[in-house]
This record gives structure tokens, C-alpha cells and sequence, in this order.
């Protein structure tokens, strides 16, 4: 199965900024592609395709930048002053339980030549205004590529009925002391599972969101169901302390009237979330 990766990488506003694309070996145009090759309980195999790359010509600091992004990645989250790479994400469901690690199996590469590539930059914080460009120079003066892996993989997370893990591949890297780029236009990852299993079942309204951002979640299978009450469309969760709220009652009331059968349960300090969890199904 392909999916489209959607995404979008944002683009440094400067005076003269200039962009072009840099067009590769790929057998589609437009955004990353993220094919599913092999799935199974025990692993899976996927393949991320590059068709193209954007370079932006930037000033900054008093110096010109080459800013690089792909069309549907993201901007990695990376080392702040070393160059600034894109990735591709890719959410995978993988057994609950499971040991997990990953590989490349297979790359296709092009070398390309580009000027000094923009520095990652601190994440801003609201309210601050514009701040000093932050350079790694000594980082710009070795001669290696960056990042120096592929890909890296977070810890597995629980999103609801699923174990998810996000593995964050890295299809261009940067050589600042010769000045070029190493572009993997094609990389086969595989991702091994030890143990653990997948449900049997998943909600129905959660296999809707799942199947937009899970790339092999067509592939599991899993059988859907309804986890809906049946005696309330609307359940209002209220701290003891605004029970008697007046404008709370209105607001339910409003939306009563719009059509939706609501419920109130009213909570203390010391509920836990388990007695809280008791409490919802129990309404």
C-alpha cells in the first residue's frame, strides 16, 4: 500500500530569497511516498521514495544559506548551529509488548553540490522576538555527512487501542566542509518485532484516524467495532467545585437542544484515573 506523506516544512522569510528544486531519479513527481512492502506479526518493511528536493536560497546573519526541504516532509528536530535536514515520519502499529529494532536493508543515493546549508535554529518561544542566528562552526568544518544515521526510531507509545512507533528517516544528509548533499532518492527500512502481539480489534471511529496516519494499518486487519454508550451522545465531566456553574448549565442546555442526549458526572479532587475510567462506564 502507498500513502502520501503529508506535511510541511517551514520556509525562512529573507530579502532576495530565491528557490529552485532539484529533480531525482524517482518514477512520480510531487510529495515523499511511504510504501508499506511487508507486514506480519514478527515485522515491517517499507520503502520511502524521494522525487525531488527544494533548495531556497536565503540570507542570514550576513551570510547566504542554502535552506533544503522535500516536498511533504517536515524539518527535523535535530542539533541546534548544525545543518538543518528534512525528514520523513513514519507512524507504524507495532504489537503491544514488542522489542522492537530497525535496519536499512536498501539505499539508492545521488551526490549533489550545494552552498552553505541554513543551521538549525532553537524552537522559538511566544513572545520572543527575532534572535541571533546560532552557527555550530566547527561543525560546518568537519567532513562527514550529518546526521550521521539514516533514521532513528522513538520509544513505542499507546495511542489508545494501538502500540505506535514513529520512525524518523533522514533521506538527505550534509557533507558542510565539502559542500555537497547525499540524498537517498530511495531507502528500504525494516523494522523487527520481538514478542508482544496486536489486538484483535480496534473502535470504529479510531480506525478512521488510524488509517489516515498509521501506514500499515490496512495491512493489520483488525476487526472494527462500536465502543458507543448507548444512553448519552454527550458526557460532561464537571470538578465538583463548578457543579452549580450557571453558565456551564446553559452551555449543556444549548447543546441538548441542538439534538445530543447529555450526561453529567460530577468528580472530586481524589478521583483516580481508574475510578474515573469506572465512573464513564458506569454512566
Amino acid at each position: 500500500m502507498t500513502r502520501k506523506v503529508a506535511g510541511l516544512l517551514g520556509v525562512l522569510l529573507a530579502v532576495d530569497a530565491q528557490a529552485q528544486s532539484i529533480r531525482l531519479s524517482a518514477t512520480h513527481d510531487g510529495p515523499a511516498s511511504v510504501e508499506v512492502i511487508q507486514q506480519s506479526a514478527s515485522g515491517t518493511t517499507f520503502e520511502v521514495t524521494i522525487p525531488e528536493i527544494n533548495v531556497i536560497q536565503v540570507k542570514a546573519g550576513g551570510k547566504a544559506y542554502d535552506r533544503l526541504s522535500l516536498p511533504g516532509g517536515q524539518c527535523a528536530r535535530l542539533e541546534e548551529g548544525k545543518p538543518e535536514v528534512p525528514q520523513v515520519a513514519v507512524l507504524l502499529a507495532v504489537p503491544t509488548g514488542a522489542q522492537v529494532t530497525a535496519r536499512v536493508l536498501q539505499q539508492e543515493t545521488e551526490v549533489f553540490a550545494v552552498g552553505r546549508v541554513y543551521p538549525q535554529q532553537p524552537v522559538p518561544r511566544v513572545g520572543d522576538g527575532p534572535g541571533a542566528l546560532v552557527v555550530d562552526e566547527q561543525s560546518y568544518r568537519i567532513d562527514a555527512y550529518y546526521p550521521g544515521m539514516s533514521f532513528d526510531v522513538a520509544n513505542p507509545a499507546r495511542w489508545r487501542d494501538l502500540s505506535v512507533l514513529s520512525v524518523r528517516v533522514y533521506p538527505v544528509r550534509v557533507n558542510p566542509a565539502r559542500g555537497t548533499i547525499e540524498v537517498a532518492t530511495r531507502i528500504r527500512v525494516r523494522v523487527d518485532y520481538a514478542g508482544g502481539a496486536y489486538p484483535r480489534a480496534t473502535t470504529d471511529w479510531m480506525a478512521t484516524l488510524y488509517s489516515r496516519l498509521v501506514a500499515n494499518f490496512g495491512l493489520l486487519h483488525l476487526r472494527t467495532c462500536s465502543d458507543s454508550p448507548t444512553g448519552w451522545d454527550y458526557l460532561a465531566i464537571i470538578h465538583n467545585k463548578y457543579d452549580s456553574c450557571q453558565n456551564l448549565g446553559t452551555y449543556l442546555d444549548q447543546v441538548e437542544q441542538r439534538g445530543y442526549r447529555v450526561r453529567r458526572m460530577t468528580v472530586q479532587d481524589s478521583i483516580t484515573d481508574v475510578a474515573l475510567k469506572d465512573s464513564i462506564r458506569a454512566v
